[in-house]
């Protein structure tokens, strides 16, 4: 039976080679410092979130949305107290 490198997942979740017939974990080089900086992500998504609920809002609003969903907010609470 030949004996292969495995792949290890050490304690600290880096992952590692292991050499069966030695028991020796080889870990594989960093690559820290080679140029891989990661930009910040985009702002971009979350303001058309942000845009696009505002719009949602504002048309319920002017369409009178927001006093049905009081009335019924009201009811559910008070059949929850034992009043409605």
């Amino acid at each position: 039976m030949e004996k292969r490198n495995r792949i290890h997942i050490g304690p600290t979740g880096l992952i590692a080679k292991r050499s069966e017939r030695k028991g020796i974990m080889k870990c594989p080089p960093s690559r820290a410092g080679a140029g891989n900086v990661r930009r910040p992500p985009s702002p971009l998504i979350p303001l058309l979130l942000i845009i696009a609920g505002a719009i949602a809002i504002t048309v319920g609003v002017l369409q009178g949305e927001a006093l049905v969903v009081l009335k019924k907010a009201t009811l559910i609470c008070l059949e929850c107290i034992g009043l409605g």
